[in-house]
């Protein structure tokens, strides 16, 4: 099977059953993105997740699935945006809507700005900071891993009543209470999950 076909045939089948489409213009930038990645990711290391399928699904799959819950607002910060989840798939998503993409790493950086340049999105800003250096974030979305340190680091990175939506597997009353300890206020949280994926959890969250 071509890759393209590849690559749509696997992304919509899971997207379709719950109801989501996308443009064929859509697909195709996620199909550069994905082709990009999986040429870097042989020298750099952007992703742990190396089978393709598993890719498409837990990466793809689980951001867009993620995004269906938000509304889109004007400007979107990606806190950690690695090799760009869900920061770029966000910019495919939702064209109208600036998103910053913040990543420490140059090495990771420099995948963005190629990346962004063969999806043809501009509506796409990249930032090489660290989350510490940040202040006064209206939205900001992030499917990086957060410890209870980095809590605090995300939430003092928030305007007051700034809200931070956190792709996480599990959800429970202690990361509950660490993000209370942060000052992030739980909002919503969505569920949601398919074959061969544990229930996954979509956090809005308010700084308090």
């Amino acid at each position: 099977m071509k890759a393209d076909f590849f690559f749509e045939n696997n992304l919509t089948a899971v997207l379709s059953d719950f109801k989501i489409i996308l443009s064929n213009e859509q697909i195709k930038k996620l199909q550069k993105h994905f082709e990009i990645m999986q040429s870097w990711g042989k020298v750099h290391n952007l992703t742990t997740v190396l089978d393709q399928n598993k890719v498409i699904y837990d990466h793809y799959v689980d951001c867009i699935l993620g995004l269906s819950f938000l509304k889109p607002v004007l400007e979107i910060y990606d806190l950690g945006s690695g090799a760009g989840f869900p920061g770029l798939v966000a910019a495919v998503v939702w064209p109208q809507t600036e998103i910053f993409l913040i990543e420490a790493s140059r090495k990771k950086c420099s995948f963005l700005q190629e990346a962004s340049r063969l999806m043809k999105l501009d509506n796409v800003i990249i930032k090489q900071e660290r989350v510490e250096t940040l202040r006064d974030i209206q939205f900001a979305i992030s499917r990086a891993a957060f410890s209870l340190p980095t809590m605090k680091t995300a939430s003092t990175a928030m305007a007051k009543e700034g809200k931070l939506v956190l792709w996480m597997g599990k959800f429970d009353k202690k990361i509950q209470g660490d993000l209370l300890k942060a000052g992030l206020i739980k909002e919503k949280v969505f569920a949601y999950s398919w074959e061969g994926l544990k229930e996954r959890h979509i956090v809005l969250l308010r700084k308090n």
